[in-house]
C-alpha cells in the first residue's frame, strides 16, 4: 500500500488554486474540462446575440 499521497493537482507556489497536473489522472481530469469547454458552444448554440456570445 502506497503511504505517500500523490496529489493529482499540486498547490500553487504563489497566489490562489492548483497548479498544473502532476499525474496521468490530473491530466484526464484537465483534458476532459477543456473539451467540454470547447464542446459546450456545438452542444448548446446561443440563440441570438451571437456577438455578444464570441465576445
Amino acid at each position: 500500500m502506497q503511504t505517500e499521497r500523490k496529489y493529482w493537482f499540486p498547490a500553487k507556489r504563489y497566489g490562489w488554486g492548483w497548479g498544473f497536473p502532476s499525474t496521468w489522472q490530473g491530466w484526464v481530469v484537465f483534458a476532459a474540462f477543456v473539451g467540454l469547454l470547447v464542446a459546450d458552444p456545438f452542444i448548446f448554440p446561443p440563440r441570438r446575440e451571437i456577438g455578444l456570445f464570441l465576445a
